[in-house]
């Protein structure tokens, strides 16, 4: 059971980009079972819930996340379109 989870609200310009970030996640996939992401797409918005066992591994997963975040935006401005 998931004890704790953080909820998050990201405006891309477009939401294609979004689906870029989304389909880089769906490659790794997750690495363990104490914790959890699921995406949504609003409009040009990223929705996602992590959720976690413990506040330690919410901590953990929330800063992976920004991680990946940071490197799949940074290549989007660095490539442009695929």
């Amino acid at each position: 059971m998931m004890n704790h989870s953080c909820e998050l609200e990201i405006p891309f310009n477009d939401a294609t980009h979004i689906q870029y970030i989304i389909n880089s996640f769906a490659v790794d996939g997750e690495r363990n079972e104490e914790s959890a992401k699921e995406f949504e797409i609003e409009g040009n918005v990223l929705k996602i819930r992590i959720t976690a066992k413990t506040t330690r591994m919410l901590r953990i997963a929330t800063w992976s996340f920004f991680e990946f975040l940071t490197l799949g935006v940074a290549t989007i401005e660095q490539f442009g379109e695929v």
